[in-house]
């Protein structure tokens, strides 16, 4: 497994992938890996202990069409290893109570079987 961080998102308007792309020029391009969704394999994910997921809301409730097309995917990678971050983009002015949802229906399917860290305090 790598010690790098896969970024895996999709693009409709490209400005998902412009936001990826500063987050890999910011981290580091050795460190944070891209990934077009549309044109990973289940394998991909597998490669790495840390996962960037940013997700656009398209229209209302509706995942970006890449991520659409390869939800079904996502049954079968298994991510209770993993740390995982999500990052929701979109018209958070216009929108401001659906731009989250995309990246809410992915979190909900991808981490459907990690438990929960537990806090003491």
């Amino acid at each position: 497994m790598s010690k790098a961080i896969g970024l895996f998102y999709g693009t409709t308007t490209d400005k998902t992938e412009s936001v990826a792309e500063i987050i890999r020029d910011e981290v580091g391009g050795d460190i944070v890996i891209l990934h077009e969704i549309g044109s990973v394999e289940n394998d991909d994910l597998a490669e790495y202990k840390c996962l960037i997921i940013p997700c656009l809301t398209w229209n209302i409730r509706e995942l970006q069409s890449d991520w659409g097309g390869w939800f079904p995917e996502l049954d079968h990678i298994d991510v209770s290893s993993k740390k995982l971050a999500y990052l929701g983009t979109r018209d958070q002015v216009g929108y401001p109570d659906k731009f989250m949802d995309a990246m809410g229906i992915l979190a909900e399917n991808i981490a459907k079987e990690v438990k929960p860290l537990a806090i003491s305090r």
